[in-house]
C-alpha cells in the first residue's frame, strides 16, 4: 500500500492511502484502484472503477447504463511514431470517422 498526495478543488492538499480492490456489482467483477478515505472523507465511484465493468453514468436519468465498447488499433506507418503531431492527427482523423453518425 502506498500514499499519495491529491490536490482538492480549493487548493488544500490531503495525503490518502491507495490500495487495489476486487470487486463485484450486479454480477460483474473487476479490480480497481482505490482511495482509502478517512471517516469525514465523501464515498465516490469514479470513472475508471465504471469503466472496468463496462458502464457509463447517464447524466440526465442518474442511472448506470452499459456503454459501448470500443477496441481500436492504430494501422499507419511506423515512421508516424517517430512524428507525435502526425500520429495524433492521425488517431484524431479515425476517432471522428467511429464516432460519426
Amino acid at each position: 500500500m502506498r500514499e499519495v498526495t491529491f490536490s482538492l478543488a480549493d487548493g488544500t492538499t490531503i495525503k490518502r492511502k491507495v490500495s487495489e480492490i476486487r470487486f463485484e456489482y450486479k454480477g460483474l467483477y473487476g479490480t480497481t484502484p482505490v482511495i482509502l478515505g478517512e471517516k469525514s472523507d465523501e464515498a465516490l465511484v469514479g470513472v475508471l472503477t465504471l469503466e472496468t465493468l463496462g458502464l457509463v453514468l447517464n447524466p440526465f436519468s442518474r442511472e448506470l447504463v452499459s456503454m459501448k465498447m470500443m477496441l481500436a488499433t492504430f494501422q499507419g506507418r511506423l515512421d508516424a511514431l517517430a512524428n507525435p503531431l502526425s500520429l495524433n492527427q492521425s488517431i484524431h482523423r479515425r476517432f471522428t470517422e467511429l464516432t460519426k453518425k
